[in-house]
Order: C-alpha cells, then structure tokens, then sequence
C-alpha cells in the first residue's frame, strides 16, 4: 500500500519555554499581569486558628479526621491534646501565632519539641 499525496497538516509553531510563556507577546506582558494581578498578601491569621481549645479538638476528632479503631483514636486525642497543652504555653493569640512563636515551622522534627508524654497522661494511661 502506497501513500497518496493529499492535504498537509499545518506545520506546528514551534514551542515556546515555559519561563517565556508570559513574555511571548511582548517584554510588558508580565508586568501588566502583575498590575491587573497583584498576588494576595499572605493571612497571618484565619477563623479556624482563633476557635477555642474545646472546639478545635472537636473538629480535629470527628469525620473526616475521625479514625475508626478506638485505640487509635484514643491515641491522636491524647497527642493533640498534648499538643494544644504545649501551644498554649507559647506567645500569642491564636493557634497559627504560638505555632510559629514556638520555632516548631523551623524544626526539623518538630514532634519532638512538645516533650514525651508524661507517664500518668500518655496515650495508654
């Protein structure tokens, strides 16, 4: 079978790199965008990390969070509660404050800084 010659495809533009995407139209397209764009300032703050202690573990222990062995489920209460217990010796008013006053965002394991269980509060006391 032979081909016959017939209709040619267009040939494709070439592509253009990622980093000049933005840029391909002129050297002010980016610039425009950023005035149009500008990107949003970051929140120091949000609703859920000003909510009481009481509130946050009740939101933290239901679906979707909630774990269906029990034991497991005894065992991440009694580690957020630790965790909560050490966040509110931290400077700050709210939970995302005392977590970044703590040093624990820079930490490389920051699990460890909250200290082991004490013995008569651990998860299997």
């Amino acid at each position: 079978m032979s081909a016959t010659p017939g209709p040619q495809a267009p040939a494709r533009p070439a592509p253009i790199a990622v980093g000049d995407r933005l840029l391909a139209g002129g050297q002010g397209d980016l610039a425009s965008l950023l005035d149009r764009f500008p990107p949003r300032t970051a929140e120091r703050t949000w609703a859920v990390t000003r909510q009481p202690r009481e509130r946050l573990l009740d939101r933290l222990l239901s679906p979707p969070f909630r774990m269906d062995h029990t034991q497991s489920q005894a065992n991440r209460k009694a580690g957020m509660t630790q965790l909560l217990d050490w966040l509110e010796t931290q400077p700050g008013g709210t939970w995302q404050e005392r977590w970044a006053a703590s040093g624990a965002e820079d930490a490389g394991e920051w699990r460890a800084l909250p200290g082991p269980f004490p013995a008569d509060k651990g998860p299997w006391s």
